[in-house]
C-alpha cells in the first residue's frame, strides 16, 4: 500500500503500463479534487479513464463515506457516484461496457445501480439496459411489487382480524345456545 500523496512511491510508467503523460493523468485524477483530462484522439485517455475509474472502484472502501446507523439498525450508507462524460455516444458506450466488467453482477442488479448510463443513443445491447430509460422501468416494477406488498399485508391483517371477531362472535352463540 503506498501513500496516495507521496508520488515518488508510486508503480513506474512500465508497472502501470502508461506513457508519463497518462502516469501524470492518472496519479493527478487520483490525488486532486478536480482533474481534466484532454488529449487528441487516440491517446488513451479512455483507457486512462477506465484505469481511474477501476481503481476507485477497487478502492471504494476507502472513499465510499458511512454516515451512521438508522435507529431501526440499517445502514445509513450514503450512495456516492463517479460521474463519466464522454464527447460521443460510442466512448460512453465503450467506457460503460469497460467499467461493468470490473463490478460484480450483485452490485448491477442491486435496487439502486452501479451503473445508470444517461442518454439515449445507445448502439450497445449490453449497456442498454443500464440505460436511464430501462432504470426507471425497473424502477417503476420495483414500486409496483412494493405496492402489491403492502396491499398484501394489510389484507393480512385484515383476514386476522376478521378471524378475531369470527372467534368471538363464535364463543357468543356458542353461549347463547347452550344458555338456552
Amino acid at each position: 500500500m503506498i501513500k496516495l500523496t507521496d508520488i515518488d512511491h508510486w508503480s513506474s510508467t512500465e508497472e502501470l503500463g502508461m506513457d508519463e503523460s497518462q502516469r501524470t493523468a492518472f496519479i493527478s485524477a487520483l490525488t486532486e479534487e478536480f482533474v481534466l483530462i484532454q488529449e487528441p484522439p487516440g491517446t488513451g485517455q479512455s483507457y486512462i479513464g477506465l484505469q481511474i475509474t477501476r481503481t476507485l472502484l477497487h478502492n471504494k472502501d476507502k472513499w465510499k463515506m458511512k454516515l451512521g446507523c438508522y435507529h431501526y439498525g440499517g445502514s445509513n450508507e450514503k450512495h456516492q457516484c463517479i460521474l463519466i462524460v464522454c464527447y460521443t455516444n460510442h466512448a460512453l458506450d465503450q467506457f460503460v461496457e469497460g467499467i461493468i466488467k470490473c463490478i460484480p453482477e450483485k452490485e448491477l442488479t442491486d435496487v439502486i445501480p452501479a451503473v445508470v448510463r444517461i442518454g439515449n443513443q445507445s448502439k450497445n445491447e449490453t449497456v442498454e439496459k443500464y440505460s436511464i430509460k430501462n432504470q426507471r422501468y425497473k424502477m417503476h416494477k420495483r414500486k409496483h411489487a412494493q405496492d402489491v406488498l403492502r396491499l398484501a399485508e394489510r389484507t393480512r391483517i385484515e383476514i386476522l382480524n376478521a378471524r378475531a371477531i369470527l372467534k368471538v362472535v363464535r364463543e357468543h352463540v356458542l353461549f347463547f345456545i347452550s344458555s338456552s
